[in-house]
C-alpha cells in the first residue's frame, strides 16, 4: 500500500478509480453488465511503493478498500421518467460515456499492474502507457461530469447517484486543484437542498468562481465557506485579495481579448500529460527569449516539479531540486512595464530571490533567472514585482494532478515520500521570424 501519506493527504489523492465506485446506471437503472463488471474490478487496487520508479504510476491509483456496494444502482428505484424520449437519450448518452471512462481507467489499471507483475525490462514501457491515458482517462472524467451536470437539471429527481458522483467530485477536484469546467456542477450542488454535500462545496466553489471571473457570487460563496466549513488558508487568502484579483481579471481579459494569433508557444511533455504554452512576448520580450533559449538548450528536460503547494503554485526550473538551482545567469525583470501582464490561474511567472525575514512578499529585483511558477490560482503578486509571461492554454488539469511537494517541510523519521512529477520533455511549438536576443544582466542581491 501507499506509505508516508496522512488519511487526509491519501483523500486528496483520490484516484479515478476510486470514483468510477461513486455511483450507479444513472436516473435508478442498472449499470450495463459489462461496464458493471469493470466497475468492480477497478474499485479494490492495491499497490506497493518500493523505489521511486514504482511510486511514480501509483501516485494516481492509490490503494483504496472502496467499493461499488455503497453505490450499487437501486434497481427498484422509479424510472417512469425515462419513458420521456428527451430523459431517454440522456440516460442512454450517460452510459456512452461512463463506459469510455471506465475503459480508459482499466487501461490505466492494466498497465499499472503489468508495472508491478513484470520485469524491470518491461517497466519503463508499462509506465509510458499509463501516462499515456491519463489525459484521455481526465477528458473522459470531464465529459461524464459535463453530462450528468445536464441529467440534473433536466430533472433533479431519481438521479440520488448522480448527485453523489457531483458531491464527490466536488471535494476530488477542490483538492487536487482542479477547476476547469467545474463551476455548473459546483452551482447545482450547492443550490440544491435535497442530496450530498461537499464538506468544502463553497470553498471550492467559491475558487471554481474566480477561476472563471465571477466574483459577485465568490465573495458569498467565500462568506459561507468561511461561516459554515473548516476555515482553509485559501479562502482567508482569497478574501482578503479579492478585489485586487478581480482588478487582474478585468485588465488581462482586455489584454487576452487583444493578443495577437502568432504568440511563441511551447509545450511541455510531463509524467501528468502534455502541456501547452503560450508566451507574452510583446509585454516581456527578454523574459520570453531566455525561456525559450532554454528550452531549445533542453534544460528544462527531466527537471523536477520541486515544490507544489495547494492553492498557489508549481514550481520547476531547478537543476538542483531544492529551489537554490538557476541557469547561471540572470534577467531584468519585466512586471514594470505599463502592459504588464496579470497573474491569473494557469500563469507563468518568473521566480526570484526572496528577501530574508520579510513576510511582506518582497524580492530582490533582477534575480530571475530559469525558475518559474504555475499558478494553480490567482495570486496578489503586486508586492513581489515578478514578471507574468506567459499562460497554460491546454493541459492544466495535468498540472493539478502533480505530487504536492513542499520542500520546507519537515520529515519525519521513517516517513517515505512521493517523487516529484518532472518535465520529460520541453519543446517550442512555434516563434516568431525573428532572432530572440538575450540581454543578461549581472546582479547579486
Amino acid at each position: 500500500m501507499l506509505v508516508g501519506l496522512s488519511p487526509s493527504r491519501l483523500l486528496a489523492r483520490l484516484t479515478l478509480v476510486a470514483a468510477v465506485g461513486f455511483f450507479g446506471g444513472g436516473w435508478g437503472t442498472a449499470a450495463p453488465a459489462a461496464a458493471q463488471e469493470k466497475l468492480e474490478e477497478e474499485t479494490v487496487v492495491e499497490t506497493t511503493v518500493e523505489t521511486e520508479e514504482a511510486a511514480e504510476p501509483a501516485t494516481e491509483t492509490p490503494e483504496t478498500t472502496e467499493t461499488a456496494e455503497a453505490s450499487d444502482p437501486d434497481d427498484s428505484a422509479p424510472n417512469e421518467f425515462l419513458k420521456d424520449p428527451v430523459a431517454a437519450a440522456l440516460q442512454k448518452e450517460y452510459e456512452r460515456l461512463r463506459v469510455a471512462w471506465v475503459e480508459e481507467m482499466s487501461a490505466m489499471q492494466t498497465a499499472l499492474i503489468r508495472f508491478h507483475d513484470g520485469s524491470e525490462e518491461d517497466a519503463a514501457a508499462r509506465i509510458q502507457v499509463y501516462r499515456e491515458h491519463q489525459p484521455a482517462a481526465r477528458q473522459a472524467y470531464s465529459a461524464l461530469l459535463d453530462h450528468v451536470v445536464k441529467m440534473l437539471e433536466y430533472n433533479s429527481d431519481g438521479g440520488g447517484f448522480l448527485w453523489e458522483f457531483i458531491a464527490r467530485t466536488i471535494d476530488h477536484r477542490g483538492n487536487v486543484d482542479w477547476y476547469e469546467g467545474l463551476t455548473p456542477a459546483a452551482k447545482l450542488l450547492a443550490e440544491q437542498t435535497h442530496g450530498p454535500v461537499s464538506p468544502k462545496m463553497h470553498s471550492v466553489y467559491a475558487r471554481s468562481l474566480i477561476v472563471d471571473g465571477d466574483f459577485a457570487t465568490a465573495r458569498t460563496e467565500l462568506d459561507l465557506a468561511l461561516q459554515t466549513e473548516e476555515r482553509l488558508d485559501c479562502d482567508m487568502r482569497l478574501v482578503s485579495t479579492l478585489s485586487a484579483l478581480e482588478e487582474q481579471f478585468v485588465s488581462e481579459q482586455k489584454r487576452l481579448a487583444a493578443d495577437p494569433d502568432d504568440l511563441p508557444r511551447v509545450e511541455f511533455q510531463t509524467t501528468r500529460g502534455p502541456v501547452v504554452i503560450e508566451l507574452y512576448e510583446d509585454q516581456a520580450p527578454n523574459t520570453v527569449a531566455n525561456f525559450l533559449q532554454l528550452v531549445e538548450d533542453g534544460f528544462y528536460d527531466e527537471l523536477p516539479f520541486y515544490q507544489v503547494m495547494d492553492q498557489l503554485f508549481a514550481m520547476t526550473g531547478d537543476p538542483i531540486g531544492d529551489g537554490s538551482g538557476s541557469s547561471g545567469k540572470t534577467i531584468a525583470d519585466e512586471s514594470d512595464h505599463a502592459d504588464a501582464r496579470s497573474p491569473l490561474r494557469g500563469s507563468l511567472v518568473m521566480a526570484k530571490i526572496p528577501v530574508p525575514d520579510d513576510n511582506s512578499g518582497r524580492t530582490y529585483p533582477d534575480t530571475a533567472s530559469s525558475q518559474f511558477m504555475i499558478l494553480l490560482l490567482p495570486l496578489d503578486l503586486s508586492r513581489g514585482e515578478y514578471t507574468v509571461f506567459g499562460r497554460v492554454i491546454e493541459g492544466m488539469d495535468a498540472i493539478a494532478y502533480l505530487n504536492r511537494i513542499d520542500p520546507s517541510e519537515e520529515k519525519e523519521e521513517g516517513d517515505v515520500s512521493l517523487p516529484p512529477d518532472r518535465v520529460q520533455t520541453a519543446k517550442v511549438l512555434r516563434k516568431r521570424d525573428h532572432d530572440y536576443k538575450v540581454e543578461y544582466i549581472e546582479t547579486s542581491p
